[in-house]
């Protein structure tokens, strides 16, 4: 006869576990970004502002290919493989099978569009490209395997290892030759050792290749039931990164590249948001859940108010460290990005003070109002940028940038400060960041 559930707390070692668990992640995530980051100051840095344009501009593209064959297989297979570790090899190997067979359309696809629309000798530069970014997220993928098993230690010794061994052959290839082409290489080459080291590391917990969807109808399930997933994770990325498929296509690769400079660093610096929130959500959700207005109030609050002060520190150091370590850091080639950071500090600003609107959203099970954000702080950017970029080229690329995260944060922050369960921080910070925001740009 099975124990009655009560409501007791989780034990002292649960708690350890789970927190335990949170810092794994977060020095995973921290390694990835890291790597992202040093990667682009690396071929900036010697490549110069024109090919690093290009090689930055093949990795927007390919990036977001890429997230097209995901299909929101990550959230999906994590799912259903977690709650049946048993089966988890069949069900990640599905989700590989599945996410082979969108690779092919796509790359067909992007090859035709390469090919009409690209110089011929970008055309090897942005093969190499998408060959390491395909060959990254289905690294990515596979390491369901071991968040399907909590096994977040192997996880993050997996990823951070890789991370330090692909920086430094890449950075030694990239430092040496000072070419894109074999820049490129080199991206696809440690993308592709790092998918390979997954794979034999995770051997045991993951089926053979040849027994990975071995039928339409396995596949067409994976793809059904990641169906729900793909179009938010497909508008998640897209939020972050319609800014480089736009400018890139707009901008001479010379202007693409001074502005990916600092707008990397940018992206960087607010993807931290997404991965600070996680910390709350699980208290904020159980208190939404439960009932538990009081708990989720007090929630609310700390949140708000820490994600303020983090959004104000992260503006400041835009504004006053963008311009002294830019040629410390990229070299005098880049003197064209001194005029952009107050716009990168604003967008810092409202990026991080949306994301702890939108995490309380979701807590409260407001999801379709995180989606209508996204769509009409997209919808506003590409506006804007066919009505501005065209005659203002790079000096307005920073201002676009931020007004396309304008109504993100006033839809997020409104919808949030209309419900009860809001803290009274929400009605301040909103205002504020909106107006320390406007005069960083202004003034």
């Amino acid at each position: 006869m099975s124990e009655p559930a009560t409501d007791a707390a989780p034990p002292p070692a649960a708690v350890q576990a789970r927190n335990t668990d949170k810092l794994l992640m977060v020095a995973a995530t921290a390694a990835r970004l890291a790597v992202g980051l040093l990667t682009f100051i690396i071929l900036a840095r010697y490549l110069g502002p024109a090919r690093f344009g290009v090689i930055a501009s093949a990795i927007a593209y390919t990036t977001f290919a890429a997230v097209l064959t995901d299909f929101g297989f990550a959230i999906a297979t994590l799912r259903f493989a977690a709650a049946d570790p048993t089966r988890s090899p069949a069900i990640i190997g599905d989700a590989i099978a599945a996410k082979a067979a969108l690779a092919v359309p796509v790359t067909i696809v992007g090859a035709i569009v390469a090919v009409v629309v690209l110089p011929p000798e970008w055309w090897l530069v942005f093969a190499l490209v998408h060959v390491g970014a395909l060959a990254n997220s289905f690294g990515e993928l596979l390491l369901i395997a071991t968040r399907a098993r909590r096994r977040f230690v192997l996880e993050a010794k997996l990823v951070i290892s890789s991370s330090v061994l692909m920086l430094l052959l890449f950075g030694g290839i990239t430092a040496m030759t000072r070419d894109p082409v074999w820049a490129a290489a080199a991206f696809a080459l440690t993308r592709v050792l790092y998918l390979v080291v997954i794979r034999v590391a995770l051997r045991d917990w993951l089926e053979p290749v040849h027994a990975m969807g071995r039928s339409v109808g396995r596949l067409r399930a994976a793809m059904a039931t990641s169906r729900g997933f793909a179009f938010d994770q497909i508008l998640t990325v897209l939020s972050g990164q319609v800014d480089l498929l736009l400018f890139a296509a707009m901008l001479s690769a010379h202007e693409f590249g001074i502005y990916q400079a600092g707008a990397r660093l940018a992206q960087v610096c607010v993807s931290f948001a997404p991965v600070l929130s996680t910390v709350y959500l699980p208290a904020l959700s159980a208190a939404a859940i439960n009932g538990d207005e009081d708990g989720f109030r007090a929630g609310s609050k700390r949140l708000t108010t820490e994600f303020a002060v983090l959004s104000l520190g992260g503006a400041a150091a835009f504004l006053f460290l963008g311009p002294i370590v830019t040629p410390l850091i990229y070299g005098p080639g880049y003197g064209g990005l001194a005029p952009l950071w107050p716009g990168l500090a604003a967008f810092v600003m409202l990026r991080f003070g949306a994301s702890s609107f939108g995490i309380q959203l979701a807590a409260l099970g407001h999801v379709r109002t995180r989606v209508a954000s996204s769509l009409v702080s997209i919808a506003l950017l590409v506006v804007l940028t066919f009505a501005f970029l065209p005659h203002y080229r790079l000096s307005v690329t920073a201002l676009l940038l931020t007004a396309g995260a304008v109504p993100s944060i006033f839809i997020l922050g409104v919808m949030l400060a209309r419900d009860s369960r809001s803290s009274v921080a929400v009605r301040w910070t909103l205002p504020i960041l909106a107006v320390v925001a406007f005069a960083v740009v202004v003034l």
